[in-house]
Formats: structure tokens, C-alpha cells, sequence
């Protein structure tokens, strides 16, 4: 099972501030540099935080983002929920649209188990255990959570080679003018 790469932000985000002074303000700014993440793709996901009620916005200058609760009180299911992702436990495994207790797919009575299983576990880790489990890798970075997973930090994706939008478009417009 994987999360969204809105909730993957939101897991950095949520990390990067629990390891910061209760309350105090961070910037957006400092989290993407700090951590490696999109600036503008985060911010987006910090506004759902915030909506959620998960973190809270400070205004003016010294502003930024803290959370707004403890991080043992900030479930990875909450995380997830506040960025509108649709877990991969939550659909059906053959990728049936219909696939419910009244539509069962032909897996679905072995999958519910598994479905239960997962959404506990999601239920039950919360943001406090994710920052015990990183306590030795001070202070989070993309190259500190590489080695500490030994998997690649998320990065922001890369558009094509080719020309922007704009660039074809003009370009288009000067052919046909």
C-alpha cells in the first residue's frame, strides 16, 4: 500500500514541524528547504492541514505553520484524511469500481481482512511514533531519510524536455500569424 503524494507531503510537513518547538512558527519556505520537498505543491498541502485542523497558520512577519496538536494525538489515517486521499486499503484490490458487501468482487471476503488490518495500523501510528522511529536521524532531511529508509525522498517531479505551454503556444502563433 502507498499514499498519495499529497499525503507523503503532508507526512514530511507534520514530521519536519514535530521536531520543532511546540507552537512555534515555521515558515513554508524553511519546511521545503529543510526537508526537500515542492514549495508550491506544499503549500497546497498545508492549506489542507490547516483546514483540518491539524496545523495552524500564523499571520505576518515571524509567521508560518505549527501543528496544532500534540503529534501523539496525529494519526497517519487523520494525515491522510485531511488531504482527501482515498487509500489504496479503501478500493477494490482487482480495481473494481463497484465493489462493496452487496457487490463483492471475487476477492473481496479475503481482502476485507487485509483492508481491516491495514486501516488499524493506520489508525493506531501516529505522528509522535513516526518521530520516536526517527529520533536518531536529527534532524530530517531528504539525505537523513534515505538512509534511515533506504529509499529515495520524495522530489518533485519533472516536466519534459520540451518546450513549456506558452513557449509552443507563442511558438504556434507566430507560425499561423
Amino acid at each position: 500500500m502507498a499514499f498519495s503524494r499529497s499525503t507523503e507531503l503532508a507526512v514530511w510537513a507534520t514530521l519536519y514541524l514535530a521536531q520543532r518547538p511546540a507552537g512555534s512558527p515555521c515558515p513554508i519556505r524553511e519546511i521545503a528547504q529543510g526537508t526537500g520537498l515542492p514549495e508550491p505543491f506544499l503549500a497546497k498541502v498545508v492549506q489542507r492541514l490547516v483546514a483540518a485542523g491539524l496545523v495552524r497558520g500564523f499571520r505576518g512577519p515571524g509567521g508560518g505553520v505549527a501543528l496544532a496538536r500534540k503529534p501523539k494525538s496525529i494519526t497517519l489515517l487523520a494525515l491522510a484524511g485531511a488531504v482527501g486521499d482515498r487509500l489504496e486499503s479503501q478500493r477494490c484490490v482487482l480495481g473494481f469500481r463497484d465493489c462493496s458487501e452487496d457487490e463483492a468482487c471475487p476477492l473481496h471476503s479475503r481482502w476485507s481482512g487485509v483492508r481491516g488490518a491495514i486501516d488499524r495500523v493506520l489508525e493506531q501510528t501516529t505522528l509522535g511514533d513516526l518521530a520516536r522511529g526517527l529520533r536518531d536521524v536529527q534532524p530530517l532531511t531528504p539525505e537523513s531519510w534515505a538512509r534511515a529508509t533506504r529509499t529515495d525522498p520524495p522530489t518533485a517531479k519533472k516536466r519534459s524536455a520540451g518546450p513549456s505551454r506558452r513557449a509552443a503556444s507563442t511558438g504556434l502563433r507566430k507560425i499561423y500569424r
